[in-house]
């Protein structure tokens, strides 16, 4: 029965494929490759949905067949079912740590949850056993560019990822170009940024030098700063005025002024004669006999 399936599964003879697991299955329904050829003609018949199903049922047959764990991990990261990716990308990992390609799934489905640090972790995993794998460097560029505020390093991994994966290079639409532009725009603003601060230090620096070396001035853009006062001006009134105490007594605080001085007594005038009236006799000398 199984080489039959098989056969007509090839032929793409479906339907016939399908037909003869269904009888296999009736003999033996402990047995997980039945289940798991069905799941795979489901598969062919674009029935996704349904040969996922199929592939758990094999797991629940047998939970420890490699292949459905791997078909079921596939799928689960198409649907970007990253949790369930994780658990078949676990089993995988148990049966064979040294997979470096479910390393990598297993950084992605990291990556894709928000889990950085372990993403990342899974990628030096990966690149252990397998430092050629494109994907490593494509993936963990995208966190350092987007998730650790390291464009310098994430154009450095894109570029290589490109190297590695001359296909996608050739064509100038791809997404990858368009991440490299804008780590690289990311990396000249910062650049322009440290360099404007630098300046802006420096330039603090020189104030704080000249006014050290300057102290009697005020600071720069102040009008008449070290100049001497202009005649006529309020500081050259205020120098002109004189002290309190040249040619004047300052009472003390709290001291009542002193009376003011009396002033002086007017002078008398002196009698004013009468004058003459015409009808008397005047102070004429008499004749002496």
């Amino acid at each position: 029965y199984k080489v039959m399936m098989r056969v007509y599964q090839g032929g793409k003879q479906l339907s016939m494929a399908r037909l003869v697991a269904l009888r296999a299955m009736k003999i033996d329904e402990a047995d997980p490759e039945l289940y798991f050829t069905l799941a795979q003609i489901l598969l062919d018949e674009k029935e996704v949905t349904k040969a996922r199903l199929q592939f758990q049922k094999v797991l629940d047959v047998r939970p420890d067949f490699l292949p459905a764990h791997v078909e079921l991990a596939r799928l689960s990261m198409e649907l970007e079912d990253y949790p369930a990716a994780e658990e078949h990308l676990r089993r995988i990992l148990q049966a064979n740590g040294k997979n470096a390609e479910a390393h990598l799934n297993l950084g992605v489905a990291y990556k894709s949850m928000g889990e950085y640090d372990k993403a990342m972790q899974e990628y030096d995993e990966a690149e252990k056993i397998n430092s050629a794998l494109p994907g490593l460097y494509l993936n963990r560029a995208v966190i350092l560019h987007r998730y650790k505020d390291a464009p310098e390093r994430a154009v450095e991994l894109y570029k290589k990822y490109l190297l590695l994966a001359p296909e996608v290079a050739a064509d100038p639409d791809n997404q990858v170009n368009a991440l490299l532009k804008e780590a690289e725009q990311i990396v000249q603003a910062k650049a322009e940024g440290a360099k404007a601060e630098e300046e802006a230090r420096k330039m603090a620096e020189q104030q704080k030098q000249d006014e050290k070396n300057n102290p009697a001035q005020g600071p720069p853009g102040t009008p008449g700063a070290g100049e001497p006062p202009k005649e006529g001006g309020p500081a050259a009134k205020d120098a002109a005025a004189p002290e309190p105490g040249a040619g004047a007594t300052v009472p003390a605080k709290g001291a009542k002024p002193p009376p003011a001085a009396a002033p002086p007594p007017k002078a008398d005038k002196p009698p004013e004669k009468p004058a003459k009236n015409p009808g008397e006799p005047g102070d004429e000398p008499k004749d002496g006999l």
